[in-house]
């Protein structure tokens, strides 16, 4: 699945003086699964939340059996990134650091088209650092709450730990909305940074000029 020390390595194993793999097999597989998981999740949550047939569903008990479906493979993919990110090394570059918020402001101003040039950073920059870091912790907060929801019976005491049934749904609630909005940044950030390296998440590659700057 590869790891960083490996990610620049030539397209096919080969020498290659054009491509090299930027984006690992794995770490594409992972940002695929995500990308449906929450994509589902968001809309059957709304629709609990709010029952509309534009959302898709007809019913209040199809919506909670594709919510709670989502729900456990959320927690096999995120057992897994959890895995992956350390076993491989691969928190290093995704993992926000304390000494990545001095780049914020810089980073802040390219984004806002204020600043031409883009500060020194390495695969990702701090504001994708921050995004990612952020929603390993929105996918755990998810993950609790969510599950005290659908069995408060079991989870009495993390429930009244939390403030009590009620204060859990709407940190659910408010968590799911941190994600949906924070995907837009994401969407934002990565359209306006590079297209080339855009790509690297579907085909895994990038030029190797481009993987050097």
């Amino acid at each position: 699945m590869g790891s960083p020390a490996n990610r620049l390595k030539p397209a096919g194993g080969k020498a290659s003086p054009e491509k090299v793999l930027r984006q690992p097999l794995g770490v594409r597989l992972q940002v695929l699964a995500l990308f449906l998981i929450f994509t589902t999740e968001i809309i059957s949550g709304f629709y609990i939340f709010r029952p509309t047939p534009y959302l898709g569903f007809q019913t209040m008990d199809s919506a909670r059996l594709v919510h709670f479906t989502a729900a456990y493979l959320l927690v096999a993919v995120f057992l897994f990134r959890l895995y992956y990110i350390l076993a491989t090394g691969y928190y290093s570059e995704v993992w926000f650091q304390i000494q990545d918020i001095s780049a914020i402001p810089g980073m802040m101003l390219y984004y806002l088209f204020l600043a031409k040039t883009m500060p020194p950073c390495g695969k990702y920059n701090a504001l994708q650092k921050l995004l990612y870091s952020s929603w390993m912790v929105f996918i755990a907060v998810q993950i609790i709450t969510g599950f005290t929801v659908y069995a408060p019976a079991r989870f009495q005491r993390l429930a009244a730990l939390l403030g009590g049934l009620n204060h859990v749904r709407y940190l659910h609630f408010l968590t799911a909305v941190a994600i949906a909005a924070s995907s837009s940044a994401h969407i934002y950030l990565a359209t306006t940074q590079d297209w080339d390296k855009l790509a690297a998440m579907f085909t895994g590659y990038i030029t190797r000029k481009k993987a050097q700057n």
